[in-house]
């Protein structure tokens, strides 16, 4: 019912007001994109390889001032990146606003996560560029543990003198994670667990942005924590056994098993750049990631085995976009993401494997080759009019670090190619 009435309310609008509206102090504004993805190997985030239409997104937003002093305002958005979003409306942000002055206000509601440069306004195709963000420092997978939180937040803007300003946002909340959702498949991908059920703690993000005295140049850093209580079933537990020294006999059985995964915390850091110069671009980011990780695995007898490490992730990416007339806008970006960077090449993760392998515990070694993800990325916009922008997207792919298995049940291939291509409206 309560998807009903928030699909009811886009489509009134929207069949209401074809342009932005204003109504008193009232604005709302909102859009439509509809994309096409096609990949001559490998299917990402969607069957790909076949085509798939399955890359839309609607929004609306609706916003006033009270006063000179508070705001509030709220946007809902329906979101499908192939099998991600599930193409259902949800409250994307909402949220009071009041500040006291330049120095500090404060938001109370449910806010995006100040992650990086660009977290904050990732759906919003008029302001970027390309149709996907690097996906070494934006993981899609992932997008409904980092996107938002309800919560509490501080933010404000300090002068430095002739050092420019700093400002400064911060949120504690929690974030809501649903079962089905992106991070739930990731998990279940990447062979942790199967059939899960995922239960989130407090999350924190915050951000510090330093607006250096030369124009168009600014430096930040930002951290975003999450805690995450997972509960479900296993037959890949053959690593835990391994490493703890245990019998292995047991474990060729193969039998499916309950576990419990807690990552106390999951821990983003990233470190961002960007250089606006005329119509000219400039952005590089680094993300750090900290997967502080707690098994509980529960054998048939009743004893627990427990065990924790960390898994240590790394992407960076450089770009670069330039607009050469109006209408027209060409863009570069090369990234690459490493599940391990302390295993960049993948070689200790393939020696494992085969380890593993001649115990007989598992039936393949993976290539190295999984345990990357390169991308180079080359982007056209056009703007049609001030409610249309067309884009093309070509992704020129190493690695499969970020394929699902569930996607691809039949094994992947190191280099392939993805195309997209998207229309959006906005009013």
């Amino acid at each position: 019912m309560k998807n009903a009435i928030l699909a009811g309310i886009i489509n009134i609008l929207i069949v209401l007001n074809s342009y932005a509206l204003e109504i008193g102090e009232v604005n709302i504004h909102g859009y439509i994109s509809q994309g096409y993805m096609q990949s001559d190997k490998n299917n990402y985030i969607a069957m790909t390889e076949d085509g798939t239409f399955k890359i839309k997104e609607v929004g609306f937003n609706i916003s006033t001032e009270f006063t000179s002093n508070f705001r509030a305002g709220l946007q809902v958005v329906s979101v499908q990146m192939g099998e991600i979003g599930g193409n259902e409306p949800k409250i994307d942000w909402a949220y009071g606003d009041y500040r006291w002055n330049n120095y500090i206000g404060i938001r109370i509601g449910k806010m995006k996560n100040p992650i990086g440069l660009y977290n904050e306004t990732k759906d919003l195709d008029a302001v970027h560029t390309s149709i996907f963000l690097p996906s070494s420092a934006y993981i899609i997978s992932l997008r409904d543990s980092l996107i938002a939180l309800d919560g509490v937040g501080l933010y404000g803007n300090i002068p430095i003198g002739l050092a420019g300003s700093l400002s400064y946002y911060g949120i504690r909340g929690t974030t809501t994670i649903e079962d089905n959702g992106s991070t739930a498949k990731y998990i279940s991908s990447v062979n942790i667990l199967n059939d899960v059920s995922v239960r989130e703690g407090d999350s924190n993000s915050a951000k510090i942005t330093w607006h250096t005295p030369l124009d168009g140049l600014k430096f930040a850093g930002s951290i975003f924590q999450i805690e995450l209580y997972i509960k479900g079933k296993t037959t890949d537990h053959y690593v835990w056994p391994v490493k703890l020294g245990m019998d292995m006999d047991l474990y060729k059985e193969g039998k499916t098993l309950n576990a419990e995964y807690n990552i106390k915390p999951y821990e983003v850091k990233v470190l961002s750049c960007e250089y606006a110069l005329g119509n000219f671009t400039f952005a590089a980011e680094g993300n750090w990631t900290d997967s502080h990780r707690e098994f509980d695995l529960k054998y048939p007898d009743g004893k627990h085995v427990q065990y924790s490490y960390v898994g240590p992730s790394l992407g960076y990416y450089t770009s670069g976009y330039y607009r050469f007339l109006d209408k027209f806008e060409l863009g570069i970006a090369y990234g690459e993401y490493f599940i391990d960077r302390d295993d960049k090449d993948g070689k200790k993760a393939v020696k494992t494997y085969a380890y593993l392998k001649s115990l007989g515990l598992v039936k393949e070694v993976p290539a190295d080759y999984n345990f990357w993800h390169k991308d180079l990325t080359l982007t056209f916009r056009y703007d049609i009019n001030e409610n249309f922008i067309f884009k093309l997207e070509g992704h020129l792919m190493d690695g499969a670090a970020q394929l699902m298995k569930q996607d691809n049940p039949d094994g992947v291939s190191r280099n392939w190619f993805l195309f997209v291509s998207k229309v959006t409206f906005i009013f």
